[in-house]
């Protein structure tokens, strides 16, 4: 529905365009840090054989929604995200990522964001036999 008053006092306050990449990046990507998972010791073996190296990655599919909009310069959010898909095809690895941003003060959903990362197999040397023994381990694991 459309509401004067909310659009006049919208009009007041410094909106974010959502089609410039450094808003996009900084706030439904969570900025310059990576994302954090927890470190599982099985997976030991696998961060010594990457030795920090790491595949090439490209963004595939990309929705955002605006639920509460606009989003505004000054005001404080906080996001949650969420593994949503994975899988893959004959050349790359993909996972589905579902970003909410909230207002930090209310809590009130603004947006969402899904987007698909995929990473290059062929760009890690050795993927091949780093699947292959990864595979092994999850087949002979007690779920």
């Amino acid at each position: 529905h459309f509401c004067v008053e909310s659009l006049v006092e919208a009009l007041k306050r410094h909106v974010k365009a959502f089609e410039r990449f450094g808003f996009f990046k900084a706030i439904m990507l969570g900025g310059l840090e990576p994302d954090r998972w927890p470190s599982i010791p099985e997976d030991d073996w696998l961060r010594k054989a990457l030795d920090g190296k790491t595949p090439v990655g490209l963004f595939g599919g990309c929705e955002v929604i605006i639920h509460n909009g606009p989003v505004f310069t000054e005001e404080e959010y906080e996001l949650t995200r969420e593994l949503v898909g994975k899988g893959e095809t004959p050349r790359a690895e993909f996972s589905w990522m579902r970003t909410y941003l909230t207002e930090k003060a209310t809590g009130k959903l603004v947006a969402e964001m899904t987007l698909q990362s995929m990473n290059v197999k062929s760009t890690i040397e050795g993927y091949s036999e780093l699947r292959a023994k990864s595979d092994a381990l999850v087949a002979s694991s007690k779920l």
